[in-house]
């Protein structure tokens, strides 16, 4: 039986570049549950290590660019947690690790009002840049 919708919902393999599947299991030799997506700019790999979501970028020549790390509140560190509990509660926490070794946090918060707020935070507490959600 020919199902229409079938097509609408269809994930279609794709495998990134061969030197971008090297550069990405060189870094991320025990990664589990690897999914790939591709971007016009950018390639995208979401995968799993020792239960903990991660996201890493590379550019289309195979070059590491970025990884995501979600993190659980209690570990941000002391200084940015202290600042932004500041603004609200800290609903959410993702730790960025550039390929320059500069760290950045991307933090979601709310305010009293429950206004829901997006901050990239430096890995010294400094804050970049806020916008509402």
């Amino acid at each position: 039986m020919n199902n229409p919708l079938a097509k609408l919902f269809e994930r279609k393999k794709w495998k990134p570049e061969k030197a971008t599947l090297q550069a990405f299991k060189q870094r991320f030799p025990y990664a589990r549950n690897v999914e790939w997506t591709s971007g016009e700019v950018v390639d995208e790999v979401l995968f799993y290590y020792k239960k903990t979501e991660y996201l890493a970028r590379y550019s289309k020549q195979g070059e590491y660019l970025l990884h995501k790390v979600n993190l659980h509140t209690v570990h941000l560190p002391a200084e940015i947690d202290m600042e932004l509990k500041k603004l609200g509660e800290i609903m959410n926490v993702i730790k960025i690790f550039h390929k320059d070794e500069s760290i950045q946090y991307e933090i979601i918060h709310r305010d009293e009002e429950l206004i829901r707020f997006k901050s990239m935070v430096d890995q010294h507490g400094k804050i970049l840049e806020t916008s509402l959600l």
